[in-house]
Formats: structure tokens, sequence, C-alpha cells
């Protein structure tokens, strides 16, 4: 009788213990519920972020920390690992530089994930066949026009063109056929306000059948450049047309400030979705479309600027490697999600990255439509060597002065040879 009640005193002892064992070991939700994923984000994208995960994300807080789009890059590489990010919202051009030096790490990207991003935005955020980032937005430049003045979007350049001169010219608003000011010339008309730079002059570069580096699989070759291609050599007959033509595309801050198209003292303005704040508030009758035909048989295209959110290094040391991943590719509950991407894109204007996400917003859709079939910057860190040079050769070829301006030939020349020499080193 004993060693009956003594074998059910051990047996109760050793279940006591193990019910006590089991009650000290924490649940996983229990364990999650004591990290935080600390995510940075701009101003823009900061309340969605937040509205998003204010319940958390698997158990764990999240903490939104505020910082400038560009400091978010230029912190990362001096912050300490105790204030560090686990996520950051950054750019895709980020991307080779940041995994280059370790700053990021690769994600872990399921199908359903990769069926949920179109491929030319998840190659974006590619670097060596790895996958660094979760696009959210797309952003691109198009042609925006005054319809007052300008009712019919133009399909050739040359139309636009001669649009462009009739309206400066002689005050002529094109959906009336009447003249708007006794027929008289808009004092100090920019005939289209086009900002000189690598990157709003895309859509003619590739217009004309050039480009930055040969794109193969979505991957830049640096050590091929193709800014003045043989299609750019044949087609320069038209850049040279329009540097005979002293009041189109010249070069100058006050013809390519936005006051002008705002004044109504321009028809046409290039620019992106970061404008549609300033189009909204202006109440001009607008609408936006992609840049026209240039030359036969080439679709001109612009850079598409890819935004999204990143893992970085740090999350590891803050044991969140795991949620930090979840959150950014997770295409349900996390950013790769329709809820998520839709939030994204109405806080930054943005078209979302997910096709099947629904937009209604006019101008987000006029940008989403003009920047189909555009190209994502390149995310290499030789892209640095085509803006210090690409933008300069359109300065060069467009200053105000015609007697001053480079001549087409010479400045493609010119910027093929700089790039070259700066990929080399």
């Amino acid at each position: 009788m004993l060693a009956i009640s003594r074998r059910k005193a051990i047996a109760g002892l050793v279940a006591g213990l193990a019910v006590a064992g089991m009650a000290a070991v924490p649940s996983a939700q229990a364990v999650a519920a004591k990290k935080v994923i600390t995510v940075w984000s701009d101003s823009n994208r900061a309340p969605a972020v937040k509205a998003l995960f204010s319940a958390g994300f698997q158990g764990a807080k999240v903490n939104v920390v505020v910082l400038g789009f560009g400091d978010i890059h230029a912190n990362l590489m001096t912050v300490k690992a105790d204030a560090a990010p686990d996520v950051i919202i950054g750019a895709h051009d980020w991307t080779g530089e940041l995994a280059a030096n370790g700053s990021i790490v690769p994600l872990t990207l399921s199908q359903a994930t990769r069926n949920a991003i179109p491929g030319y935005a998840l190659d974006a955020f590619s670097y060596n066949g790895n996958a660094y980032g979760m696009p959210t937005q797309l952003e691109n430049v198009a042609l925006v026009r005054n319809t007052t003045l300008v009712p019919t979007a133009p399909t050739t350049f040359a139309q636009l063109k001669a649009m462009s001169k009739t309206v400066c010219d002689t005050g002529l608003a094109l959906s009336t056929g009447k003249k708007a000011d006794a027929g008289k010339a808009i004092p100090g008309c920019a005939r289209i306000d086009w900002p000189m730079n690598g990157y709003h002059e895309y859509p003619l570069l590739s217009g004309l059948g050039g480009g930055a580096f040969k794109r193969t699989n979505g991957t830049d070759d640096p050590n091929n450049v193709i800014y003045n291609s043989p299609a750019v050599q044949a087609n320069i007959g038209i850049v040279q047309g329009w540097q005979a033509d002293s009041s189109f595309l010249n070069k100058g801050d006050e013809d390519y400030g936005y006051a002008k198209f705002f004044a109504k003292k321009s028809p046409f303005m290039v620019t992106g979705p970061w404008s549609i704040g300033d189009l909204k508030k202006s109440k001009l009758k607008i609408a936006v479309s992609a840049v026209p035909n240039i030359a036969a048989g080439i679709n001109p295209v612009p850079w598409l600027g890819v935004q999204g959110f990143m893992v970085t290094k740090f999350a590891a040391g803050h044991g969140v490697a795991d949620l930090a991943n979840a959150l950014v590719s997770d295409d349900t509950k996390g950013v790769a999600g329709q809820k998520s991407q839709k939030a994204l894109a109405a806080a930054s204007l943005r078209a979302p990255a997910r096709s099947d996400v629904p937009v209604t917003d006019a101008y987000i859709l006029g940008f989403g439509a003009a920047g189909v079939g555009g190209i994502s910057m390149p995310n290499i860190p030789q892209v640095g060597c085509y803006w210090n040079s690409g933008g300069n050769a359109w300065s060069s070829m467009f200053n105000a002065s015609i007697a001053d301006r480079v001549p087409a030939a010479t400045a493609f020349a010119k910027a093929q040879t700089d790039i070259e020499n700066c990929v080399k080193g």
C-alpha cells in the first residue's frame, strides 16, 4: 500500500513539475510581444505605416521613426546598432550600394508574394540574383497639359512641338479655336516646362533609341553603355531640329519653373506624381499622358522609380530578423498585401506596385498609365556615372542662347565617353 501511495506521489510530483515547466516556457506570442520592429519611414508614409501596424505585427510592437526620405539612406551608414532600424522605406536605386556594403539583407519571398508583384518591380530591388526589397509604389514622369489650352493629347512629338508653338505665339486656345488675348502671344510663355537632367529627360533619350546601360534579364551591364547608341546616332537630326528652334526646350530656371505652368503661361509640363498635390490645388483643368512618339518604331518610356521596404542587417542583432522579413514580404498582412499597398499608395500619391490594387484618383491613374513599359532606374553602384554625365549633356544642348549650345552629336558622344571612363575609374 505504501509502495502504491509512493508511486502515486512521485507521479503527481512529476506531473506537477511538467505543468510548472510548461508554464515557465513562454509562448511564441508572448516572446514576440516583448520584441519591437523598428521601421524608419518618411513623413508621407509614416501615418499609413503606423495605422497599418497599430496593433503590432505577429505579436511584436511596430515602432515607426520618421526621418526625411534622403536621411534614411544617409543615417543608415552611421547609426549605432542600438538605435538602428530593422526595416527601412527606400528607393530601389539604393539597392546596389546598400546590398554591396551589407546594410540590407536578402529577403525570402514566397511564390504567392512573387505572383502578387510584377516582375519588373521585383527586379528593381534585385541585386546579384537576390531580392532585397518589397516594392510598394511606382513613380515616373509624364506629360501634363492644361486642357483649356490643349484639350487633346499630342500623338507625336512633332505635334507636341507644333501645338506648344501655336499656343505661345498666338495665344490661341486650341480647345475653342478662339484667340485668348486678341491674338497676341502669351507674355513670357514657356512652350513646355521640362527640367534638364538625366531623370526628366529620359523619355527623350529612350525615344531616340538610347539608354544608360544595356540590360539583360533585369541586370544592367555597366561595361555596356548605350547612351550614344547607333539608334541615337541615326536619329540625331531630330535633336538638331529641336536645337535650331530658339524657343523649344530651352534651358533656364524661369522658363522651366513650374510657376509658368500654374500661371497659365505654359501649355505643357513634364513632372511626376510628387506634383499631384500642387496640380490639384491649382484648380486648372489638367490631363496626364505619356510622352508621345519621337522616332519611328521606338516607344519613349520614362525611368521608373520604385519605392518599397527593405530589411536591414540590424534586424538579426535585435532578434527580429524573421519578423522583419515577414512584415516586408507577407502578401496578406505585410506591406506586400493589397490593404497595405492601397494605403501606402494613397498616402504617397503614387501608383501601387501591385497591379490588382484598385485606384480611383485620376492623377495617379494618369501617371501610372504613362509609366507602363517604363524601365526601372539602374540600381548598380555605377549608376552615378550616368547621373553625372547624362544630365549635363541635355543642359549643354539646350542652353538659353543658341550660340552657346553644344551640337547634339558632340554632346551625346561626350556623354558616352564620360560614362565609360567613369565606370572604368
